[in-house]
């Protein structure tokens, strides 16, 4: 008898909570629209201090201005939030950049630090984007 019950109580929860009223929208807004058309890739870290999400953003065909070339150029917005219950949230836009690549990452416990390289083959350059939870200085 119990067992029949313990089913029973467990089939009615499957059935409560499997009927939950799910929607799908069209979103409408074209900020939003062009945004997540436009990005190519994101990734997530989380530092000790404030979690932070890269969107690395395609600028557009031809958008890297080479010569008989449709290449693109990209920036990364930066989005980063605080650990808390009411955290601040700040997102920044760095670039352009050609041909990004990401180097290394180092977490040092007050900012984040991710080194990239970007630029056409012959003169690549090496920059370090550090991180803090209200700001993003650029070396």
């Amino acid at each position: 008898m119990k067992f029949i019950l313990s089913i029973s109580l467990i089939i009615s929860s499957i059935i409560a909570f499997g009927q939950q009223n799910i929607k799908v929208k069209e979103v409408k807004n074209q900020t939003i629209m062009k945004f997540v058309n436009s990005v190519d890739s994101f990734f997530r870290k989380k530092p000790n201090r404030f979690g932070i999400m890269f969107f690395v953003v395609s600028n557009g065909s031809g958008s890297a201005q080479l010569p008989e070339s449709h290449e693109s150029s990209e920036n990364i917005l930066i989005s980063v939030a605080e650990y808390d219950e009411q955290p601040q949230n700040r997102v920044f836009n760095a670039g352009p950049f050609l041909y990004l690549k990401f180097v290394n990452e180092i977490d040092s416990g007050e900012y984040f630090t991710l080194t990239i390289e970007h630029g056409v083959a012959n003169s690549r350059k090496r920059n370090r984007l550090i991180i803090y939870a209200d700001k993003v200085i650029i070396k």
